[in-house]
């Protein structure tokens, strides 16, 4: 197969009606300017190639709803891109380090996913205005926290946070009560953290491999929970209710916890470095 190795080729912006533009797997190491002239274009598929920027010129492509930009060398989000009427960004194995407040003004994006990159800040303002994002995943980055602006985005559906080195969760994360899908492993997480119990239509939980000294008997009002997985973590749990995937196992191992679980709620106890040695493991491929 051959590859294209230099920018976008000049006859290709001459395609003034074209609506659909798929380059990956190139070794593209920049986009010409003139690509802001595909007035018409809604779909941008540009992943795996060796692009360091995105030209500013992209802000005219004023009809683009998707932008598939994986797998290149991305070390800024681009402001380019932030008057755009994007519903679909994908941006995951690159180099981000932040999430800017420009992101705000993507008011009409469903789909954010930045996952395998270098993550470690997200202002408050970046989330202010993504209303409609309803699938964020954010797994594999250095995060440690996150703005109380991600309870505002209020018609989120699947939240992935896993692999990353979050020790606190905003105080309004149980106000997204329309997510389905939360998945917390392989962070930092104490028991005290985990308010989820008016998360009313949550179906999947993940916090397998955490700081857990246990799990708050609140969680049995999680009556749609369907996919349980804790294990990992600092208490003695049974090899078979490391992966829960019905109510009626999540309400037996409850039942059977309740007991010691009510006496060590607020008691932190660790067991050795074995999960020192899992929590390690978690920056393998």
């Amino acid at each position: 197969r051959a590859h294209l190795r230099q920018g976008l080729p000049p006859q290709v912006v001459e395609m003034a009606h074209l609506t659909e533009l798929d380059m990956e797997c190139n070794i593209l190491d920049h986009l010409i300017p003139q690509i802001g002239n595909l007035h018409l274009l809604t779909k941008l598929r540009i992943s795996y190639n060796q692009l360091c920027e995105l030209p500013r010129d992209m802000a005219r492509l004023s009809c683009l709803t998707l932008l598939e930009a994986k797998y290149n060398n991305l070390t800024e989000f681009p402001e380019s891109i932030a008057d755009l009427p994007l519903e679909t960004i994908l941006l995951d194995s690159n180099f981000l380090q932040d999430l800017p407040a420009s992101m705000a003004r993507l008011g009409h994006l469903k789909v954010l996913s930045i996952s395998n990159n270098t993550l470690r800040r997200v202002t408050a303002e970046s989330f202010h205005g993504l209303k409609q994002v309803e699938r964020m995943l954010l797994m594999r980055n250095e995060l440690t926290v996150l703005p109380e602006t991600l309870a505002s985005m209020t018609s989120m559906r699947e939240l992935d946070l896993s692999f990353n080195q979050i020790y606190q969760l905003p105080l309004g994360l149980p106000g997204l009560s329309s997510i389905t899908a939360l998945r917390l492993s392989f962070n930092e997480l104490k028991m005290h953290h985990l308010v989820m119990d008016e998360m009313e239509n949550l179906k999947e939980l993940h916090l397998t491999s955490n700081r857990l000294s246990g799990i708050p008997h609140s969680f049995a009002r999680l009556k749609k929970l369907q996919n349980f997985k804790v294990g990992g973590n600092d208490f003695f749990m049974e090899p078979q209710y490391h992966n829960l995937k019905t109510w009626e196992q999540v309400q037996t191992f409850l039942k059977r916890n309740l007991e010691r679980l009510a006496g060590s709620a607020g008691a932190e106890q660790r067991s050795g470095n074995s999960l020192r040695d899992r929590r390690a493991a978690k920056k393998l491929p």
